[in-house]
């Protein structure tokens, strides 16, 4: 699936912002973190590089299409998943329960 070309500042408002480890790689069990600014914003998840208002969207996954499950077969505090049947699922963390 490709990126929508997106600036932080062309989303609008937000549902939800802060950072998150995203995990690269296509397995749940390995892959290295990376961390990014992300935005829920018009049912999709976006990842930036950083927070600044020209920062280009370098990931992008559509919510509408994926369910949520915890993944405790990972090493990070607040790992969780976002999973579909026929598509690349991801893996995130946040750095706190209330993140």
């Amino acid at each position: 699936m490709s990126v929508p070309k997106t600036s932080l500042s062309a989303l609008g408002e937000a549902e939800y912002e802060g950072w998150l480890l995203v995990q690269t790689g296509a397995s749940k069990k390995g892959g290295d973190w990376k961390k990014r600014w992300s935005v829920v914003a018009n049912f999709a998840l976006y990842h930036f590089e950083n927070k600044e208002a020209s920062a280009q969207a370098v990931g992008f996954v559509p919510l509408p299409s994926y369910t949520t499950a915890s993944a405790h077969d990972v090493k990070q505090d607040f790992a969780f998943a976002l999973e579909h049947p026929s598509a690349r699922s991801y893996v995130l963390a946040a750095g706190t329960l209330d993140q």
